[in-house]
């Protein structure tokens, strides 16, 4: 952005140390105590003490159509084995459910624990609903290792198998009915298949064979409890430090929107994004439900989380392109000078009336992003030197003007919206 926006010769960690200098950049410092599963993730017991749970996307190629199937797979990690699966439209909690009974219909039991990721369909109520007899256990965001064997399972899986192109015309059902057959006979095959590691046996006589003592199931017990009183202890401290503003303002936005949120997990998983992000990202999702433009399979916590990150990250781009601007401005930049001559010309040029719409028609036009922020930010100021009475209506006629100017790329619209809201509400 820097290079093709701004036209300046540096590199990021130039720009970094600049604006931390400036005290516009907090940069964060390493932990140096890991979360739970970081280091020595693999603490191997006995088949049937801990399951892995992860899901991944596959596509039928049939015909000339492609289908997507998520696949949701169990593994052991101490016999190596796949124990069951699933194959739905999306990853939510009607598929992890029939991959985990599909699992204790294999083993004949419940595992004693089971390692799940942080994905909104894992901590919904339902889902804790379905783990209710097992002790669930959720990786660390971000590190691998986890659930490193179920990952190298799927991997294996994609280099094994041929591409799933199966040739001519039929339905979708048709395709996942074939699907569930290759992931059987893959699945059969490689659980059968003896490894150096277990003394020669396969996965499936490793998990047959296992006879724990009643000693090892209790030390089991009592490691997978001290890891859930680690994560639930380091859960309500992450969300004791969070701004009660923005928890409570997730909580009545899930709450509206109708979006479960068992034990707050997923406000507290959002609220480490910025106010501004959360407002408008709850906006668009209620805008969505609203219009009927939400995809049909969507999780809604997930899909929403992804709109609060998106708008957060093009929202902290924005601050930084505004605190740039800034700078440039009292530098008096060449480029900055031509704009504000040109501003200047168009006040004198232009009626009174006229000059709040000459202005935003100058940032939809704007090619450099240096001159779209000028002319909004010099739009904004002619709103807020209107007496607050004529704000209301000429912020209508701008935001339609905005709003119907479909060649502009959506994101500069929205935000040259959203300058002149706050324009327009300004004391």
């Amino acid at each position: 952005m820097l290079a093709t926006d701004y036209r300046l010769p540096y590199g990021a960690t130039y720009i970094g140390s600049f604006l931390q200098g400036m005290g516009l950049l907090k940069r964060r410092r390493r932990r140096p105590v890991e979360a739970p599963w970081s280091g020595n993730s693999w603490k191997n017991f006995f088949p049937g003490a801990q399951w892995l749970a992860d899901g991944t996307t596959l596509s039928v190629h049939w015909g000339k159509s492609v289908f997507f199937f998520n696949l949701e797979a169990f593994l052991d990690p101490a016999s190596d084995g796949v124990v069951g699966f699933s194959v739905a439209d999306s990853e939510d909690a009607a598929a992890i459910r029939e991959a985990y009974l599909a699992a204790k219909q294999t083993a004949g039991s419940n595992p004693l624990g089971c390692t799940v990721d942080n994905k909104p369909p894992n901590l919904c109520e339902e889902t804790l609903e379905t783990f209710s007899d097992t002790i669930l256990l959720r990786a660390t965001p971000g590190r691998g290792q986890a659930k490193a064997p179920l990952e190298g399972s799927f991997g294996l899986f994609q280099q094994t198998m041929p591409g799933l192109v199966i040739e001519g015309n039929s339905a979708k059902e048709m395709a996942r009915c074939v699907l569930k057959l290759v992931l059987t006979a893959w699945y059969r095959g490689r659980n059968g298949k003896p490894r150096q590691r277990l003394g020669g046996l396969s996965p499936r006589e490793a998990y047959a064979s296992a006879k724990p003592s009643k000693e090892e199931i209790e030390e089991v017990l009592r490691y997978f409890r001290e890891q859930h009183r680690r994560q639930e202890r380091a859960r309500l401290t992450r969300e004791a430090r969070l701004d009660p503003v923005r928890l409570e303002l997730l909580r009545q936005g899930l709450a509206s929107l109708n979006i479960p949120d068992p034990k707050s997990l997923l406000s507290v998983a959002l609220a480490g994004y910025g106010r501004e992000a959360i407002a408008r990202g709850l906006a668009t999702f209620s805008a969505k439900k609203l219009a009927g433009t939400l995809p049909t399979d969507a999780d809604h916590g997930r899909y929403l989380g992804g709109i609060i990150r998106n708008l957060h990250e093009r929202i902290e781009l924005t601050y930084l392109s505004k605190e740039l601007l800034e700078q440039r401005l009292r530098l008096r930049d060449i480029s900055l000078a031509k704009l504000e001559f040109a501003a200047r010309e168009v006040r004198a040029n232009t009626p009174p009336e006229g000059v709040p719409k000459a202005f935003v028609d100058r940032a939809l036009q704007a090619d450099y992003m240096v001159d779209f922020l000028f002319w909004s930010r010099t739009a904004a100021r002619t709103l807020i030197d209107r007496p607050r009475c004529q704000r209301d209506a000429l912020y209508e006629s701008l935001a339609r003007r905005i709003a119907v100017s479909h060649k502009v790329a959506r994101d500069r619209r929205t935000d040259l919206i959203d300058s002149l809201a706050e324009a327009a509400t300004a004391a």
